[in-house]
C-alpha cells in the first residue's frame, strides 16, 4: 500500500510537470485551443495536471493523421503482423497496468482494485482475444448462373471513433482499440474531461509497444467542442458513443447533420436481479451487494433494484443492510477499500439528490441515506450505501438510474408481478435470475427485455460474448464478432460470366 502511494504521488507529479497534449501521429501536440482542463482526485479535491481542451481544429488533425495511418500502413500489413501487434499492445499494457490503474483511480475515484481488477483486465482480454479475430474477416461467394459470379467481402471503415465515458475511460478505451485494430480501422478516442490521464497514458504505451503512428490518436476536451466535432466530422465513418442519454441525441443529431454516419450508443441501465422463492439467497444478496455497493455502481450493469418473493423480502433487507453497513469506504488505493468517491462534485450532488427524491417518494432507508463526511473522507465526494424498501413500482428512485450506491428492494409474489417490475423501466441493459429452476430461469429470461441476462450471478462479462442493452440503454454491441461487424461493412462484387 505504501508503494502504491508513493507511486501515486510520483505519477501526479509527473502530471502536474507535463505540457498537455492531444496525442496524434504517435506524438504529443499542442491542442490548437491553448487552453486546458484542471484535472482533480474527486477523493481529496487534490489538484492532479491538465490536459488539453480539443476543439475542431484538432479533431481535423487527428482524422487526417488516422486515415493516412489506416491507408498507408495498417491496411497493408499483414494480418500475422497485426494480430502480432494486438498481443503485443496487451502485454505491454499489462506491465503497466499497476501505474495505469493508480492514474484511472485518481481521477475517477474508483477503487485501484476495481479498475485493476476489473475494467483493466477487461481491457487486456479483449486486445488478445481480438488479436486471434485479424485475417479471420469472412466472405462469402454466390454463383449467379448465367449472370456470373457474385463475391461479398467485408472491408474495414478507414477512421472510426469513440467518446467514452466517465465511468470506465480506460476499459472501453481498450476494447473500442481491440476491435477496431482487428477489423482494420485506425481510431480516435476522446476521454471524459474529468479522466483523461490514463487514456493518453495508453496510447503512447501502444506507440512504444510497435503500433505504427496514427493508428490510435486521442483528443481529449469537452464534449460540446471536441465531442461534438467528431459527431460531425465527415472524415469518421463510424461512431461509438458511452454517456447519457440527453447527449446520445445530440450525438445523433450531429452524425445526422454530416454523413449519416453509423453510431454505437452505449448508454444506461437499471438492472434488477430478480431472487425467487428457491433462489440460493446467501449467494444472490452477497452478488448484489457486491454489484452496488462497490465500484462498480457506477456501471450500466450495476444491480441497483433487487426484486424478491415476499417470503424472503425482511431477510433480505436486513442482511442488505448489515452488508451496507459493512462496506469499506476510504482511500480508491487501499486494495482493502472497496468503496471509493463519487467522480465530482455534480455527480455527488446528484446521487444525493436521488437518495432525498426516495425519501420524498416514501420509501424508507434502511442502512445509509447520506454523504460520508467521517476523517479524512470529509473533503471528498464519498456517499454511504444505501437502501431503499417500501419501494412501489412508479417511484423514479426504482426506474431511472442514478449510477451510485443506491439499492431498492421490492417484493413480489407472482412471476407474473416480478416481470412486471423488472421491465418497469427504460432501460434495458441487463438482469440477474437467482432460481435452482432452469426451466424457469429459461422462460423468464427469454421475456426480459435486456440485452444482457445472468442466472445465478451477476455482473460478469466475456470477450466472446456481445454486451450491450435495449431501449434507452443503446444500440449495437462491444466484444464478440458483434464489435468487429460495427467496424466494417459489406461490399458486394459481380464478376461477369466466364
Amino acid at each position: 500500500m505504501r508503494n502504491r502511494k508513493l507511486r501515486a504521488d510520483t505519477l501526479t507529479r509527473i502530471e502536474q510537470e507535463k505540457t498537455p497534449h492531444i496525442y496524434v501521429s504517435g506524438l504529443e501536440a499542442e491542442s490548437e485551443s491553448k487552453q486546458t482542463i484542471p484535472i482533480h482526485n474527486p477523493a481529496t479535491r487534490e489538484f492532479i495536471g491538465r490536459t488539453p481542451a480539443g476543439v475542431t481544429k484538432d479533431v481535423d488533425k487527428a482524422v487526417d493523421s488516422a486515415t493516412r495511418a489506416q491507408r498507408d500502413r495498417w491496411r497493408k500489413l499483414s494480418a500475422t503482423d497485426r494480430g502480432h501487434l494486438l498481443w503485443m499492445i496487451a502485454e505491454a499494457i499489462r506491465r503497466s497496468g499497476e501505474d495505469l490503474a493508480i492514474l484511472e483511480s485518481l481521477q475517477t475515484g474508483k477503487t485501484f482494485r476495481e479498475v485493476f481488477h476489473h475494467d483493466l483486465a477487461q481491457g487486456i482480454a479483449a486486445l488478445r482475444y481480438y488479436s486471434g479475430w485479424v485475417g479471420r474477416l469472412s466472405g462469402e461467394s454466390y454463383d449467379l448462373g448465367a449472370e456470373g459470379l457474385g463475391v461479398v467481402i467485408e472491408e474495414a471503415y478507414p477512421v472510426v471513433a469513440s467518446i467514452l465515458p466517465w465511468t470506465q475511460p480506460l476499459g472501453m478505451a481498450l476494447r473500442k482499440v481491440a476491435a477496431a485494430l482487428a477489423a482494420g480501422s485506425a481510431i480516435i478516442l476522446k476521454p471524459p474531461e474529468q479522466a483523461p490521464l490514463a487514456v493518453l497514458r495508453a496510447a503512447e504505451i501502444m506507440h512504444d509497444a510497435g503500433l505504427p503512428p496514427g493508428i490510435v490518436n486521442v483528443v481529449p476536451g469537452f464534449g460540446e467542442q471536441a465531442g461534438s466535432s467528431m459527431a460531425e466530422h465527415p472524415g469518421i465513418s463510424m461512431l461509438t458513443f458511452g454517456g447519457t442519454i440527453e447527449t446520445a441525441r445530440r450525438v445523433l443529431l450531429g452524425a445526422a447533420r454530416s454523413n449519416l454516419k453509423p453510431v454505437h450508443l452505449e448508454l444506461g441501465g437499471k438492472s434488477a436481479a430478480i431472487v425467487f422463492q428457491d433462489g440460493e439467497l446467501k449467494t444472490a444478496l452477497l452478488a448484489v451487494a457486491n454489484s452496488i455497493f462497490t465500484s462498480r455502481c457506477v456501471g450500466n450493469t450495476a444491480c441497483a433494484r433487487l426484486i424478491i418473493h415476499e417470503s424472503l423480502y425482511e431477510e433480505a433487507a436486513s442482511t442488505i443492510a448489515a452488508r451496507g453497513r459493512s462496506i469499506v469506504l476510504g482511500d480508491p488505493l487501499d486494495e482493502h477499500t472497496e468503496l471509493g468517491s463519487m467522480i465530482s462534485e455534480n455527480h455527488l450532488k446528484t446521487v444525493l439528490g436521488y437518495i432525498e427524491l426516495g425519501r420524498k417518494e416514501g420509501a424508507k432507508v434502511v442502512v445509509g441515506g447520506a454523504r460520508d463526511v467521517t476523517r479524512a473522507r470529509a473533503d471528498g465526494c464519498y456517499v454511504l450505501p444505501t437502501a431503499f424498501i417500501d419501494v412501489s413500482p412508479e417511484m423514479r428512485i426504482a426506474r431511472e438510474e442514478v449510477r451510485g450506491p443506491i439499492l431498492t428492494i421490492q417484493p413480489f409474489r407472482t412471476e407474473e408481478q416480478a416481470l412486471a417490475m423488472a421491465n418497469n423501466t427504460d432501460y434495458g441493459m441487463s438482469a440477474a435470475l437467482f432460481t435452482r429452476d432452469l426451466v424457469r430461469a429459461q422462460s423468464f429470461a427469454r421475456h426480459l427485455e435486456t440485452g444482457i441476462v445472468w442466472i445465478n450471478e451477476c455482473d460478469r462479462v466475456h470477450a466472446a460474448l456481445p454486451f450491450g442493452g435495449t431501449r434507452l440503454s443503446g444500440h449495437g454491441r462491444d466484444f464478440g464478432q458483434a464489435s468487429i461487424a460495427q467496424c466494417t461493412h459489406s461490399k458486394s462484387i459481380y464478376f461477369p460470366p466466364a
